[in-house]
């Protein structure tokens, strides 16, 4: 048996951690009641396989980031005699929760400006009105200092897409794939526990076969039309009675049939 680690993976997405799966099968019987009052079962379906994945996803604080540099206290401030007491710590002027919420706006201020340039994801949407969202493909949540924003962004992307996903899990693997529903819970800062119902679908091709053509009422095809010949019109034509032979004549007497 192999020890290696499989990674659950939501089309390109991949969970820091997951927790809990649940995986689900049914087959369906169909049933037809009878004159005696019972049911018989003729036939059996398999139907899609619902599934459910927890997952927990942390974000990443960067330090070299530009804001980030210009929050330390040699560019804030000019240096004092603050900076010559024992202070258990490092003291600056802004709060790690202040630097945070400013990098993610300016994401979003950056994210907003590339798409009056005229930046597209190309990306397909179900519903036309709404917002576009993150695209996954290009989406790079390793160095992202809003990994959990940009998660759920990457989630509802797909889900907005309504584009069949494949999906490996611990246990099972799904070729085609819909995202039916995206919960998400803040546990903590920084922390936040994503919840995903899908399901499997089932994808046929069709094929259109050509058979027999049957040619219309009061027309003739192929030889027929061809060897047929024309109809002519005799005019009226009067019934004149058949002269029967002896043997026949014989029989209809035996039968009392009259000539």
């Amino acid at each position: 048996m192999s020890d290696a680690a499989v990674t659950t993976r939501i089309g390109t997405f991949v969970f820091d951690v997951v927790t809990e799966e649940s995986h689900h099968s049914e087959l369906k019987v169909t049933d037809n009641p009878v004159e005696s009052g019972s049911q018989i079962s003729d036939h059996a379906i398999l139907t899609p396989r619902p599934f459910e994945i927890t997952g927990i996803m942390v974000d990443f604080d960067p330090t070299d980031t530009l804001f980030n540099q210009l929050a330390e206290d040699n560019y804030v401030r000019e240096p004092d005699f603050i900076d010559d007491l024992p202070i258990p710590g490092e003291i600056k002027s802004l709060t790690a929760q202040g630097v945070s919420l400013a990098n993610r706006v300016l994401d979003q201020v950056a994210s907003a400006a590339s798409s009056l340039v005229g930046g597209s994801s190309g990306q397909r949407a179900l519903a036309p009105w709404l917002p576009s969202l993150l695209d996954t493909d290009s989406a790079d949540l390793a160095t992202s200092d809003q990994r959990v924003a940009d998660a759920l962004k990457a989630l509802r992307s797909m889900q907005q897409s309504a584009t069949p996903i494949a999906i490996t899990t611990q246990t099972a693997s799904y070729d085609q794939c819909l995202l039916l529903n995206v919960d998400v819970k803040f546990t903590r800062t920084g922390s936040a526990v994503f919840s995903l119902k899908c399901r499997e679908i089932f994808i046929t091709t069709t094929q259109t076969a050509r058979g027999l053509k049957i040619p219309s009422q009061g027309k003739t095809g192929g030889r027929t039309a061809k060897q047929a010949a024309k109809a002519v019109d005799k005019g009226n034509q009067q019934l004149q009675q058949a002269d029967l032979p002896p043997e026949l004549k014989e029989q209809a007497a035996a039968l009392g049939i009259e000539n």
